[in-house]
């Protein structure tokens, strides 16, 4: 049973959400609420999920637990976009 209220993409199991946002949970900022997780392997570095939050998208390494792109939903965003993190402004 998957901890977090979810949608899934064709193929990701709860074993796979739980796995990746409890290593993700670290970027993760206050207010962010995963919305949807889907399977994607075209991009490099290693990206093999790709997370749809209330605030970005983020292209995730399920192995290593850590975002390796991050973009914002728009550019009203309260959201202020760094390299290592994002953060409420």
């Amino acid at each position: 049973m998957c901890l977090v209220d979810i949608e899934a993409g064709k193929g990701i199991k709860d074993q796979l959400v739980d796995k990746v946002l409890s290593k993700l949970s670290r970027e993760l900022v206050d207010g962010e609420v995963p919305w949807f997780m889907t399977k994607c392997n075209n991009f490099k570095p290693m990206v093999d999920v790709v997370l749809l939050t209330n605030a970005r998208v983020l292209g995730v390494s399920s192995t290593e637990g850590t975002a390796k792109y991050k973009a914002a939903l728009h550019r009203s965003s309260p959201w202020t976009m760094t390299k290592s993190a994002a953060t409420w402004s």
